[in-house]
């Protein structure tokens, strides 16, 4: 059973134990009605994002390994407030660094170079991990470079895009840096 699979099934019998509808649950995490539903019944979206698995986690009052998803253990010595926060979001999606590092379609080092502090997290960086993990850049603002009130605008408009659309916009990205290279 794969890992969407484990968590839809946990996910359903959550929903059971607890006696809530679906569209209940949906509007506790912040999601429109008929999320979960979709969720659940279409497979819409394909996986949980971050934010939305610990909001569900938070709701049923229980562990992110309960909705089937992997939660490795921290060493003892090892704060989570100390975490940077490419760290925790590599160990909560359960991949190593180079396993990271190929999802975004970068060098492991420069991952590593980030996650401990040496390298700074560039917006463009930042963008790629949010879109690849599904992660509001908001979460993550106070690691990268402060965003200009027109480059809010912008995420916001990219975030209402179809999938469509969303790749139409990425050729044109790659266009435009390799004018600039």
């Amino acid at each position: 059973m794969s890992p969407p699979d484990k968590t839809r099934n946990a996910l359903k019998r959550l929903i059971a134990d607890s006696g809530v509808d679906m569209a209940t649950v949906s509007r506790a995490i912040g999601k429109n009605h008929a999320y979960i539903q979709q969720y659940l019944t279409r497979g819409v979206p394909a996986e949980l994002g971050y934010k939305t698995a610990l909001a569900l986690a938070d709701y049923f009052g229980c562990g992110l390994d309960v909705l089937g998803l992997r939660v490795p253990t921290a060493p003892s010595n090892d704060s989570p407030r100390a975490r940077h926060p490419l760290q925790s979001i590599r160990k909560l999606v359960g991949l190593s660094p180079a396993q990271f590092a190929r999802a975004l379609n970068e060098d492991e080092k420069t991952v590593a170079e980030i996650e401990s502090g040496k390298h700074p997290l560039t917006e463009k960086m930042l963008l790629k991990i949010c879109r690849t993990f599904q992660i509001d850049p908001e979460d993550m603002a106070e690691y990268a470079p402060a965003f200009s009130p027109d480059e809010r605008v912008t995420l916001l408009r990219i975030r209402g895009l179809t999938p469509m659309q969303r790749r139409e916009m990425e050729k044109l990205f790659r266009k435009f840096e390799k004018e600039r290279a």
